[in-house]
This record gives C-alpha cells, sequence and structure tokens, in this order.
C-alpha cells in the first residue's frame, strides 16, 4: 500500500491535473471507461512533434475514477475529489494496481524509443533552439531561486544591502521627477545625475560609503548571529547523540538504497543515485512491498526506542529535550487522570452525603 503521505501531498495537483484530463472525461460520461492496460499516452506528441512523457499508474487511476466520483458526488469539490480518488488508490492491493502499473510501465518503454526516434530526427538548428530554450529555462528556475533564498533571508533578519549614490539621489528626487511613467522618470533622473558635477555627487558619494558602513556592521553583526545559532544545533545535535537519541526510522527508498548502493551502476554517487532512483521507477508495487514492509517495521522500531527514550530523559530530568507532541501528550493525561480523580472524590462526597441523610431520616 503506497503511503498516504503521497496521496496528501499530491492532492493540489490532483487538482489542477483534473483540467488536463477533462476533454476525456466528456466521453467517458458517455462511454464505458476501458481497462487499463488499453489506456497509452505515449503516442500523443507536443506542438513541435516532441514526444510527451505517459501519465503514471496512479494518474491512470485518477483517469478512470474521477468521471465516477463525480457523477456520485456532483457538489464535491475538485480537491474533495481527489482526496477521495487517493484515499481509494491506497485501498488497493498490488494485484488490483498492477494493471495499471504494467500499462505504465509499457508506455514508458514506447516514449524512450519514441524519443530517440525524435531526437534523431532534429537538425542543427532545431538541436541548437531547444538547448536555447533549455538554457531560458534554467536562467528562470535559478532566478526563482535566488528570489526564493533572498526572501528566506529577509526572514531571518538579513540586513539590507548597501545603496549607491546613485539609488540614494534617485530615492531623494523620484517625487519631483519629470514624466509620466516609470520609465521616463527613471530616464529623466538619469540624465540629472549625469549632468551633475563631481562635487555635486560628493554628497551621495559620502552618504554611499556611510551606508556601506552601516550594511558592514549589520553583516557583522547577523553573521555571528547565524554563526552561534549554527553552532548551538551543532551542539545540541552532538548532545542528543550522546545521550543515546535513537537514529529516525528510514524509508522504503532508503533501504532499497543501502542495498543496492554497491551494484548500482555509474562511477560517481550522482551517476549511483540516478540509475537507483529509475531502478526503483521501475519496480512494481508487489516488488516494492519488501522495502515498505521494512519501512513499517522500522517506523515501529523508531517510535519503540523514542519512548523508552523519552521516559528516560524524565527520569533524569531532562524534559526539555522531548518532543513537543510528547509533551503535549503527558500534558492531556495529566489531565484526564486529574479530572478522573476530581470525578471520583465528588462521587464518594455524594456518596458520603446521601448515607447521612439517608442515617438522618432514620434516626427521626
Amino acid at each position: 500500500m503506497a503511503p498516504f503521505s503521497l496521496m496528501t501531498a499530491g492532492v493540489s495537483l490532483l487538482a489542477k491535473s483534473f483540467n488536463v484530463f477533462s476533454c476525456t472525461s466528456i466521453l467517458a460520461r458517455s462511454t464505458r471507461i476501458l481497462p487499463a492496460t488499453y489506456f497509452s499516452l505515449s503516442t500523443s506528441t507536443s506542438n513541435d512533434g516532441r514526444p510527451k512523457a505517459p501519465i503514471n499508474s496512479f494518474f491512470r487511476y485518477v483517469r478512470e475514477q474521477k468521471p465516477f466520483v463525480v457523477r456520485q458526488n456532483p457538489a464535491m469539490k475538485l480537491m474533495e475529489v481527489a482526496r477521495k480518488i487517493g484515499q481509494q488508490w491506497n485501498t488497493l492491493s498490488p494485484e488490483e494496481k498492477r494493471p495499471f502499473e504494467v500499462a505504465a510501465l509499457r508506455d514508458r518503454e514506447q516514449f524512450k524509443k519514441d524519443l530517440e526516434q525524435y531526437q534523431a530526427r532534429l537538425t542543427p538548428a532545431q538541436i541548437e533552439q531547444i538547448e536555447q530554450k533549455a538554457e531560458e529555462r534554467r536562467q528562470m528556475l535559478a532566478k526563482r531561486n535566488a528570489k526564493r533564498k533572498k526572501m528566506e533571508l529577509t526572514s531571518l533578519g538579513k540586513p539590507k544591502g548597501r545603496r549607491s549614490s546613485y539609488n540614494i539621489f534617485m530615492s531623494e528626487h523620484f517625487d519631483k521627477a519629470r514624466g509620466h511613467g516609470m520609465a521616463a522618470k527613471m530616464k529623466s533622473m538619469s540624465d540629472d545625475w549625469k549632468r551633475l558635477l563631481t562635487y555635486q555627487k560628493q554628497v551621495y558619494i559620502q552618504l554611499a560609503e556611510d551606508d556601506y558602513v552601516r550594511y558592514k556592521n549589520e553583516m557583522r553583526s547577523w553573521e555571528n548571529r547565524e554563526k552561534t545559532i549554527t553552532d548551538r544545533k551543532r551542539a545540541a545535535k552532538k548532545e542528543l547523540t550522546s545521550l543515546g537519541k535513537p537514529k529516525r526510522q528510514r524509508s522504503s527508498f532508503n533501504i532499497f538504497m543501502s542495498e543496492h548502493f554497491d551494484k548500482a551502476r555509474g562511477h560517481d554517487v550522482v551517476a549511483k543515485m540516478k540509475s537507483m532512483n529509475d531502478d526503483w521507477k521501475r519496480l512494481l508495487t508487489y516488488q516494492k512491498q519488501v522495502y515498505i514492509q521494512l519501512a513499517e517495521d522500522d517506523d515501529v522500531r523508531y517510535k519503540n526506542e523514542m519512548r523508552s527514550w523519552e521516559n528516560h530523559m524524565v527520569e533524569i530530568g531532562r524534559v526539555d529535550l522531548l518532543r513537543e507532541k510528547t509533551i503535549t501528550d503527558r500534558e492531556r493525561a495529566a489531565k484526564k487522570v486529574t479530572a478522573a480523580e476530581s470525578a471520583a472524590e465528588r462521587r464518594l462526597w455524594l456518596s458520603d452525603k446521601v448515607t447521612v441523610k439517608s442515617k438522618s431520616t432514620a434516626s427521626k
């Protein structure tokens, strides 16, 4: 059975992907759904003739089940439909998943052949164009990652970069700049800056130098603080290791890698990892079941060892090392015990009160 996290992580992607299957869903409502072994997208091509990669076994199941789920639950939202289909997939046995996986594997092999034929037909000009598009995409992704990293550093309190003399000049004169649009204002300020004499620019040059000193001081303070935080984390991890904290549980893929790393194809670590990743993707569900079971056993081992370790930490007075979940569970259990004791005391008090009252009535 596939991990439940796989379904929850892919719900958003499923909801977006339903639009891809919209045209086939209309046809599916008026005709019967073909078995999984008849599904094939390996012959589809993009606008430039490049063969499209086939969908995997899970999305084949999604394509088959979506019309039925939507028909049975017309008011259900796409995210809920995706979650429901994902739950159904997780309950399928390896034998029930096998037709979808076999069809996906067959289409993947056909896709590789189609791709090789497509690449053999390319002219040098087309190859150059494809490489240019790939380079543009790499630059776009690099720019996006740089922006994301900058936002992350900003959230960590990294000081703003130093400003140049021209930046300071622009910030002071932007409101009064000539022009009706941003581009016009920028051009007019650039022209004004170029017309300034050296002694007139000296004021802004000095301000830029002062800002550079500010930046260096703030960066030194920030780097020292980050270094201190990193050192503390490293020291805390070292302390946990010395106290015998159990190693985390391994995933099924981690276990598969550890068993096959020495025999993996490739001359370096990256090549070996890639070959093992490809081998893992080619495994069918029943072949992965061995490693999934080992991962579940290792998860049980980790939970038991963590429970024993945390109990030992409580005994030696290191409650600060407990996980937040453990602390919350302990507090909840303590509240239940307190509530139970209070209820027992109240029942005893009421029982005594009734007994006293009955004796008083009897004596009268």
